[in-house]
């Protein structure tokens, strides 16, 4: 059998392009995600370029998820990884603006720390000795705790930030209850043979 493939995940068995059916398809959360966003920020008359760009970018999470699903290859994943990394640092930069009102050049450095700090989570993370529960999840939990981090910090400015806190708190360990979905995918193999990283994709375009 040809092992000309990334196999990350309990459906991938072999190559072909539709050997993971269920994480193919439920990748259309993000495009549904996408779909709302748009809607969402047409409705409201809103013309910000940041928002309008992590519309445009969650659409790309959800071609690059798909792709990246079809193919298991190395171009593939990072069609996937590359936008998604990108969702992230771009919400987390209109958070320092918008919610911090911090100027343009301290935001780009705190996303350059927040960068970094998931950078060296990730390598920390992944020499202990338990690490390989997380089946690659290091950098999403790098980014649950600046999440909460964020969170903390809105809550204690008070006023309107407090609620806005407070709702972030909840999406933060939503984040978590879904990052369990992708983390427990491979062990969980012998007992669901399809997987359960489909709900993880639900689960987080919701998010």
């Amino acid at each position: 059998m040809s092992t000309d493939f990334i196999d990350l995940y309990c459906e991938r068995t072999a190559a072909g392009l539709w050997n993971e059916p269920l994480n193919t398809i439920s990748s259309a959360a993000f495009l549904i995600a996408a779909l709302f966003i748009a809607i969402e920020l047409r409705r409201r008359g809103t013309r910000s370029p940041l928002l309008w760009s992590l519309a445009a970018l969650v659409l790309a999470v959800a071609i690059g998820v798909t792709l990246f699903h079809m193919t298991a290859s190395s171009w593939g994943l990072v069609a996937s990884i590359a936008p998604i990394a990108l969702v992230i640092l771009v919400y987390f930069y209109g958070a320092m603006r918008s919610f911090f009102t911090l100027s343009r050049i301290l935001s780009l450095a705190l996303v350059g720390a927040f960068l970094a700090f998931a950078l060296v989570f990730r390598s920390g993370f992944s020499a202990l000795p338990f690490a390989e529960l997380a089946n690659g999840s290091e950098v999403f939990l790098a980014v649950f705790l600046v999440m909460m981090l964020v969170s903390a910090l809105l809550v204690r400015q008070g006023g309107a930030d407090a609620k806005a806190g407070r709702q972030a708190c909840w999406i933060s360990l939503f984040f978590l209850g879904s990052l369990m979905f992708r983390a427990f995918d491979e062990p969980l193999c012998p007992v669901i043979p399809w997987g359960i990283h489909p709900i993880w994709h639900v689960l987080n375009a919701l998010v």
